[in-house]
């Protein structure tokens, strides 16, 4: 059972992760120590628990001369092993190999199944498939076809299920599968089928499984690893009830399937920290090739996207914080294609003066969802990007040379490039780049003083109010700096208070008037009255006014939370008004990512939008004073 744990490990990684490739168990727990697949704890243990029964092992067959596994039953022959292994007697030996057991058996049963609790003779029984009424209609699906009726199979709904499962059974990848393959699906089926019971919607739930079983039938080890892991089919079963998005994900990239196998998906989510040091051992295996780490860096982002959409499902974490998460995964993503983009820059076309790879001369503003940390899991990407007018007319001093204008041009099409390139699990992201001054019309880049005057001098009130979400996510520090001071100066801008009301609502009109998808039975999440959109207005609003009573410049922050409990500190909106923002916004968000993973549009019913908004913001058009 210890072989088998480390063995599934190096099963389901080892090939895309040469380390793990090792033949002996005990470097085997080194690698996967390592690699972070085993914490130094459990490393220690394992490697413990397989020294001591292998010595174990090797008295009993020492004893007789023997290729036995069996502990012999002579009391004499017990005492004669435990003094060679150094114990007082045979009971203080017995105990602690119980010890060694119980361990390897929990940790055996948390991995690759429910196992029945260790007997006297040490052996273990795998549970059996739990009775179910759908659990046979497999069996009859692979017997011979023919019209299947209400009467045979007892109901319209059962009907169903077959007829998708006999469908399934006549693909030609099912066809052409091997015997041992066939054998293993064999296997499969029935539990996931028994896994069905419980399911709500069993017909378009079993169609997600049989299309994520289609993408893994030549795959057939992942097959024989689901046989073993009845619990996961459960937990696989609910998670694609609930989620179209999951299923999708699953089939494009059965490799994926190694999240679900680890269990570490139910330890809390990676912080940013954690991210950057996933990041920086994933890309340590990559070799510099810039295709590669993409497609590194797109499978890393698939799994932690597939652990993130797991833990809100489960309720392990909450709306925001599942937001916040992927907001920081993409700034982790976006600082290394940065650094990759610059660094083939570097090569080809060295350094403008003054520039270094910690000091590029640009920087990466985030605006929208991801500048606000509520990214979504189909999000696209907001970016404007702003460099250093310093080093306006300089030239790189690489073996070709550009001006700094082309420099900086070629810098950003290469991220740009990298981001949105699509590898065999698809791009990164897609990037938005029209809120760059002057919109789609204007320059690719930005001097941060022409973005200053720009926003100083012609942008729109509503520009100011994107400001409120902007934030400099990778890129130079220096200037990262710079566009925070320049934000907090456009923010305490003094304005008139019902010409600032004005603009902010009418902008808001018109974008409901092209936007909102809401109708006389259904409520759209982000754009209806009283949603998301709205909740960010009044907030971007509220900022717009405050800022310029202050004393002194507070440096304000992206996130609806965080924004909120600000207001609230400094009194721009009062105690019961904030709780009331986070709490629809919090339950707004909440059902925006729910309706993502459902890949369904974000609407929901009206009446199930009145439980948590107002009437006269749901049902009125009337938003002037919203």
């Amino acid at each position: 059972e210890l072989e088998f744990l480390v063995q599934l490990r190096q099963l389901v990684r080892g090939g895309r992760e040469p380390r793990l490739r090792q033949t002996g168990i005990l470097p085997a727990i080194a690698a996967q120590l390592q690699r972070g697949l085993l914490s130094r704890g459990e490393a220690r243990w394992m490697a413990d628990a397989y020294r001591f029964l292998r010595l174990l092992e090797n008295r009993v067959q020492m004893m007789d001369d023997q290729q036995t596994h069996e502990i012999p039953a002579d009391p004499l022959k017990r005492e004669r092993i435990a003094a060679a292994l150094g114990y007082a007697d045979w009971p203080a030996l017995a105990e602690a190999l119980a010890r060694q057991r119980e361990r390897v058996s929990l940790a055996y049963a948390a991995v690759l199944g429910p196992v029945e609790a260790v007997g006297t003779s040490g052996a273990t029984q795998a549970q059996g498939v739990r009775a179910s009424a759908l659990s046979g209609l497999w069996e009859r699906a692979t017997a011979a076809s023919g019209s299947v009726g209400v009467a045979e199979t007892g109901s319209a709904a059962t009907t169903e299920l077959l007829s998708a499962l006999r469908h399934f059974v006549g693909t030609p990848a099912v066809e052409a599968m091997s015997p041992r393959g066939r054998a293993r699906l064999d296997r499969v089926m029935p539990l996931i089928l028994a896994a069905l019971e419980p399911v709500a919607d069993q017909l378009t739930t079993l169609r997600r499984w049989l299309e994520v079983l289609g993408s893994i039938l030549r795959r057939t080890s992942y097959l024989a690893l689901l046989s073993e892991r009845p619990g996961l089919i459960e937990e696989a079963t609910s998670l694609l009830s609930q989620s179209a998005w999951l299923a999708r994900l699953l089939a494009d990239a059965p490799v994926l399937l190694d999240e679900l196998l680890d269990p570490r998906r139910r330890d809390a989510v990676p912080n940013r920290e954690d991210y950057e040091r996933i990041v920086r051992h994933e890309l340590g295996l990559a070799e510099a090739d810039l295709e590669r780490e993409v497609e590194t860096l797109r499978r890393l982002q698939q799994g932690e996207m597939l652990r993130l959409a797991y833990a809100l499902l489960e309720g392990l974490q909450s709306a925001p914080g599942v937001a916040s998460t992927l907001a920081d995964l993409a700034d982790v993503i976006l600082v290394r294609v940065f650094n990759m983009a610059q660094r083939e820059m570097i090569r080809q076309f060295g350094h403008l003066p003054g520039c270094s790879a910690r000091r590029p001369g640009i920087s990466i503003i985030a605006y929208g969802s991801l500048g606000g940390r509520e990214l979504n899991f189909a999000s696209d990407l907001d970016l404007v990007f702003v460099y250093d007018e310093k080093l306006t007319g300089t030239e790189s001093d690489g073996p070709r040379q550009l001006d700094h204008h082309r420099y900086f041009v070629r810098l950003v099409q290469r991220v740009v490039h990298l981001l949105t390139a699509q590898t065999s699990l698809g791009p990164l992201y897609e990037i938005d780049m029209r809120l760059r001054p002057n919109g789609s019309k204007g320059l690719l880049i930005t001097g941060h003083e022409a973005f200053a005057r720009y926003q100083h001098k012609e942008a729109w009130t509503w520009e100011h109010q994107a400001l409120v979400r902007a934030r400099a996510v990778a890129g130079d520090r220096r200037l990262a700096v710079r566009f925070e001071h320049i934000r907090g100066d456009l923010l305490a801008t003094r304005r008139d208070p019902a010409e600032l009301a004005e603009a902010v609502a009418s902008m808001r009109q018109r974008m409901r008037a092209e936007l909102d998808r809401s109708n006389a039975e259904q409520f759209d999440l982000k754009q209806g009255e009283g949603g998301l959109v709205d909740i960010e207005f009044a907030l971007q609003r509220a900022v717009l006014a405050a800022a310029p009573e202050l004393p002194r410049r507070p440096r304000w922050p992206t996130a609806t939370p965080s924004l909120i409990a600000r207001l609230a500190q400094l009194g721009a909106i009062v105690g019961a008004q904030a709780d009331e923002f986070r709490r629809r916004h919090d339950w707004l968000l909440d059902q925006a990512l729910r309706r993502t993973l459902a890949l369904a549009p974000r609407l929901i019913p009206r009446q199930q939008a009145l439980s948590i908004i107002p009437s006269n913001l749901v049902a009125s058009d009337r938003a002037a004073d919203a």
